[in-house]
C-alpha cells in the first residue's frame, strides 16, 4: 500500500463509501480502508494463536497478508450488504489464514529443549486446549447461522470491542440505543444456537 495516505475518514465514511470509491478506480480510498483495518484486526488476531502455536510469525504479518491480497486480487468481487460486512469477511479471512497455519505446523515434529520447560509449565493442558477448541467450533458454527448483519454485530461488539455508537455507524442504526437493542438480540440468538450445537454433539 501506499505510504502517504489521507487523514483516516470517519467509520461512517470508511466503510461504503469509500469501498465503492475503491472498487471505481480510487487507489487512494483502498490505502485509506487499509489504514484503518489493519490495527483493528491485528489487535484483534493478536491472541488467536494458542499456546502451542505461540513461536510462529507474528499475527500482524498475517493479517498484513490478508488485508494486501484482498484490496490487490479480490475488492472488487465483494459485494458488501452493509458496512459491517468488510470487517466481518476480514475476520473470517485472518481466521483461516491462522488455522491454516497451525494445521501446517502440527505436520512437523515438535521439538522442545530443556530450557523450553519452565515456559512450558504454565500453557493449557491437552484437555483444556481440546474444551477451547470444542468452544470455539460451537461459536463459529453458531455465529455462521446468524443473518450477516447480526453476524456482524456480534464480531464487533463481542469480538472487537466496538462501541454501540460505532456499531450504529457501522451497521447503519438510527440510534445508539438502536444498535445496543440489535447487538442484544443478536448476542442472545448466538448464545440459543451455541446451546442448540452443544447438545447436538457428542
Amino acid at each position: 500500500m501506499e505510504s502517504e495516505t489521507p487523514k483516516s475518514p470517519t467509520p461512517l465514511e470508511s466503510t461504503l463509501t469509500l469501498l465503492r470509491a475503491g472498487k471505481a478506480g480510487d487507489r487512494a480510498a483502498l490505502d485509506r480502508l487499509y489504514v484503518r483495518y489493519l490495527p483493528r484486526l491485528s489487535r484483534w488476531a493478536k491472541n488467536r494463536l494458542p499456546a502451542t502455536a505461540r513461536h510462529l510469525e507474528d499475527t500482524s504479518d498475517v493479517v498484513q497478508d490478508v488485508l494486501v491480497k484482498f484490496f490487490t486480487n479480490k475488492v472488487d468481487a465483494f459485494e458488501p450488504q452493509h458496512a459491517g460486512s468488510l470487517m466481518a469477511y476480514l475476520r473470517t479471512a485472518v481466521l483461516n489464514q491462522i488455522r491454516d497455519r497451525i494445521r501446517k505446523e502440527g505436520r512437523r515434529p515438535e521439538q522442545v529443549d530443556a530450557d523450553d520447560v519452565d515456559l512450558r509449565a504454565g500453557t493449557p493442558s491437552p484437555y483444556e486446549e481440546f474444551v477451547a477448541q470444542e468452544t470455539a467450533e460451537q461459536y463459529e458454527d453458531a455465529l455462521a447461522r446468524l443473518s450477516s448483519e447480526e453476524r456482524a454485530a456480534v464480531i464487533l461488539r463481542v469480538e472487537l470491542d466496538y462501541s454501540n455508537e460505532e456499531i450504529a455507524e457501522d451497521l447503519g442504526k438510527p440510534s445508539v440505543d438502536a444498535a445496543r437493542m440489535f447487538v442484544h438480540r443478536a448476542i442472545f440468538k448466538l448464545a440459543k444456537e451455541m446451546t442448540k450445537s452443544g447438545a447436538s454433539g457428542p
